[in-house]
């Protein structure tokens, strides 16, 4: 959900940076650069959410690992 919320915020400012650059007759570069940076920057922080979720994924396997092997271990005796 957070992802959908960042998504649509990155479409909104591009949107309209990229209206404002189109816009201009001097010099549109500022604009273009504001909605590819501001796309840039999504996709490092969606790289780093999905980084940070599968860090969280493998530590929660092994720590239901570590829990059925102690019970397997205590069962035993």
């Amino acid at each position: 959900m957070k992802n959908f919320i960042h998504f649509l915020f990155t479409c909104m400012v591009s949107f309209f940076a990229f209206c404002g650059a189109l816009s201009m007759k001097d010099n549109p570069w500022p604009g273009f650069a504001v909605a590819f940076g501001i796309w840039g920057i999504f996709l490092w922080r969606y790289n780093v959410r999905a980084k940070r979720n599968a860090m969280k994924r493998e530590y929660e396997e092994w720590m239901f690992r570590e829990y059925m092997r102690s019970r397997s271990n205590s069962h035993r005796y």
